[in-house]
């Protein structure tokens, strides 16, 4: 057990710095200075959202709030902790379901790269704790467990929808289990607290204004973004594919208890459709799958059973194979080597979402002047971060929740150079340019009479506006 925690423990402190800490910190940082959400957009100069809508505005707070106080250490450690938390939950609800010691351990080692999907420092994290905490307080209720737990679930969710849009997960949940056990009188106080959680969901800076937000946000199409991809038909992917496979085992063998197991059957059956059409629903599969199977697939073996030399024997082979992993584990620990800080690998790589262009923000942070900048959809995040308020951009990855489709598609074209790529740079302000190394707007710049080239390294290029 102590090394299955050291294995995740491992996995959840990677330093990555993801593309949309750097927009949650600045948030952060603007809510506690403002005492309140603006209404409108402050850091671009290109057109956004007559109302911008930020779903995660509380996470903001929480992380910059963190940083103020213990800088990247404390973020770092903070959501290493949430992680251990979701998973820690998650195991309770498979030793809640009566599975035998060695299928959990084996479930969850296996589990990891798939959990490991949502180990960025990310608004996402508070939906997966909050997920594994919904499913152990709602698979107890389902087993016989006491009606006031249950009242848990509007308090959490007040804070849970400010936090992360991903609430409507818990939604779901909820839904399916009050589905689940409609036959059930325990199922009315199901329904009754659906209707108090979706009052609940109210409690936050917009209104109803946010349900107006998310409806068309939980539809749209992202075919840019890789997370909102289907999960693909690979090696790196094959964790998800054996626990894909058991999961429909566990559906399998519950076919002739179905009504008793409905709840169960439909969570399992719901997550696991909506990762194979989405990657980051992976984390929520994983919860659901790792706390529910186990029990169903592996329960514990009653006394005397004619197989426990067979599992002795698994348990040694077990054993061994989690001391092979601490020990990668503990060389991957050693080698890492400086301070407790986010590492922001830089490379000519521009394709990897986490591949940031320091030095080029560091030239540009050093100018007085600042001024509009555009921005491919990556980097705006961080360049918000470093640089505003002297220097707006043309784009950033909040996306949806403060961009229409026109802004997006009009930055795209500007760096791919397609159609009316110009539009950008002729119809509003621009007076800077950040540009990935490989982009061929470098070429198309160069060749501008009123555009000079100011830097450039491998990772990016900046170009400035003529007088």
């Amino acid at each position: 057990m102590l090394l299955l925690a050291a294995f995740y423990a491992r996995q959840f402190a990677l330093r990555l710095g993801d593309p949309d800490l750097w927009g949650r910190l600045v948030v952060g940082e603007l809510f506690l200075r403002a005492g309140a959400m603006p209404a409108a957009d402050p850091f671009a100069y290109t057109p956004t959202l007559p109302l911008w809508v930020d779903h995660e505005w509380l996470t903001g707070v929480v992380f910059y709030s963190l940083f103020q106080v213990w800088g990247d250490a404390g973020i770092l450690v903070f959501k290493t902790l949430l992680g251990l938390a979701a998973v820690g939950l998650t195991w309770l609800t498979a030793r809640r379901a009566g599975s035998t010691w060695l299928a959990m351990v084996a479930m969850f080692a296996v589990a990891m790269p798939v959990f490991g999907y949502g180990l960025m420092p990310r608004a996402q994290l508070f939906t997966y704790f909050f997920f594994a905490l919904w499913l152990y307080l709602l698979e107890g209720y389902r087993r016989g467990g006491e009606r006031w737990p249950m009242f848990a679930l509007p308090i959490t969710m007040v804070a849970w929808c400010n936090l992360h849009g991903g609430f409507l997960a818990g939604m779901g949940l909820l839904t399916l289990y009050a589905v689940g056990m409609i036959g059930d009188r325990r199922g009315r106080l199901l329904l009754g607290m659906l209707l108090t959680c979706a009052c609940a969901t109210l409690i936050n800076p917009y209104g109803f204004d946010y349900w107006l937000y998310l409806i068309p946000a939980v539809t749209m199409r992202r075919p840019g973004v890789a997370e909102w991809a289907p999960v693909p038909w690979n090696v790196t992917y094959f964790p998800f594919w054996i626990l894909a496979i058991l999961a429909v085992a566990a559906l399998w063998q519950l076919r002739d208890q179905w009504r008793q197991s409905l709840a169960p059957m439909l969570v399992i059956g719901v997550t696991l459709v909506l990762a194979m059409r989405h990657a980051r629903h992976m984390p929520l599969f994983a919860i659901a799958c790792c706390g529910l199977t186990p029990g169903i697939l592996f329960p514990r073996p009653r006394p005397y059973c004619s197989l426990i030399g067979v599992a002795r024997r698994a348990d040694v082979l077990m054993a061994l194979t989690m001391l092979l992993l601490a020990c990668f584990q503990l060389y991957g620990m050693a080698a890492l080597d400086g301070p407790a800080e986010f590492a922001l690998p830089q490379s000519t790589a521009i394709e990897n979402m986490v591949i940031y262009p320091v030095n080029a923000i560091d030239f540009l942070q050093r100018d007085p002047q600042g001024g509009n900048l555009a921005v491919p959809f990556n980097w705006g995040e961080y360049a918000i971060w470093r640089l505003w308020p002297t220097c707006r951009v043309s784009l950033d990855g909040r996306y949806e929740t403060a961009y229409p489709d026109a802004t997006v598609q009009m930055v795209d074209d500007f760096f791919a150079v397609r159609g009316d790529w110009r539009a950008l740079i002729d119809q509003y302000p621009t007076r800077l340019v950040l540009a990935p190394a490989g982009s061929p707007i470098n070429e198309r710049l160069a060749a501008e009479a009123d555009w000079r080239r100011e830097y450039t390294d491998p990772v990016a290029t900046v170009w400035r506006r003529r007088p």
